[in-house]
């Protein structure tokens, strides 16, 4: 009787034990599904490989470059293959691989690419981590300034051993969360800046970045070209030019205004897109893995 009596209280014991490793699984799978792991493609699989596991996730982003010329192709079918290996890798905890495509050598296309990834996960009520050691400068630069406006974590890992004079990290070494810094970006929900952001926007998204006069910048904000209003925008175009927003010069009597690099990126910033970014076709490229 006694020896039934231990071997019920065992089993008992047992089953507590399990449904408590059920229920932490349970806990730690429910906050993996609300994070997101997103890094720019690179060469060096285990710093991307330690990026993760200082930060595991159910989703991971893999952001390609869209931008495949003859000069970086080979360079192409290498990261296809250690995407590929990342992926297998991954395959037992990751229920999501996502790849979005934009372009590595043009900032401002980055920017807008991973501004609206970023964004768009943020809605959906997700943490995102952004791996920037990969990529080019350009695009870890945009991706950064990205998380600085939605409020996601950057991070950057170290190398600890290079390979080929010092090109390719052979060894991850420690994993740096950056500080996530707000942005001053003109906003419409501020008054003081609400004509500003829409000169911003007008230029940017209905004029190509270039208006030939305020009369026409007017117009294209739904503003009557009258000399009050004028007058204003004015105002506004010279302190949107002293943060080197906007460049002005005169054709004749009529004052042109160009946006700058940065004013596009703040007009992108003032105004993102809650639209899911949909990502491009991969490029034709023949890959045997």
């Amino acid at each position: 009787m006694k020896k039934k009596k231990l071997n019920q209280e065992k089993f008992l014991s047992i089953k507590e034990i399990n449904l408590y490793i059920q229920k932490i699984f349970w806990i730690l799978a429910k906050k993996l599904t609300k994070q997101v792991y997103m890094f720019l493609q690179g060469l060096e699989e285990e710093r991307i490989l330690e990026g993760f596991r200082a930060y595991p996730s159910r989703k991971v982003i893999i952001v390609r470059n869209s931008n495949v010329s003859d000069y970086n192709r080979k360079v192409e079918t290498v990261i296809d293959k250690l995407v590929a290996r990342i992926k297998e890798k991954l395959r037992y905890v990751v229920s999501d691989f996502e790849e979005v495509y934009i372009n590595f050598f043009n900032f401002i296309e980055a920017f807008k690419g991973l501004e609206r990834v970023i964004f768009r996960e943020k809605v959906e009520g997700r943490e995102v981590y952004v791996n920037i050691t990969g990529g080019t400068r350009l695009v870890a630069s945009a991706a950064l300034l990205a998380c600085f406006l939605h409020g996601a974590k950057p991070i950057y890992v170290s190398a600890s051993e290079y390979t080929r004079m010092e090109v390719i990290a052979q060894k991850a070494g420690k994993v740096f969360e950056i500080p996530s810094i707000p942005l001053d970006i003109p906003s419409v929900s501020s008054k003081s800046n609400e004509k500003k952001a829409l000169i911003l926007k007008t230029l940017y998204y209905e004029m190509k970045g270039y208006s030939p006069s305020l009369e026409k910048l007017a117009e294209k904000m739904g503003e009557a070209a009258t000399k009050r209003n004028l007058a204003w925008i004015s105002y506004h175009v010279r302190q949107l030019e002293q943060k080197g927003l906007v460049q002005t010069r005169f054709l004749g009597r009529k004052l042109a205004v160009k946006l700058t690099s940065a004013g596009a990126f703040s007009a992108i910033a003032a105004f993102p897109d809650s639209q899911p970014y949909r990502t491009k076709e991969k490029p034709e490229l023949k890959v045997h893995i």
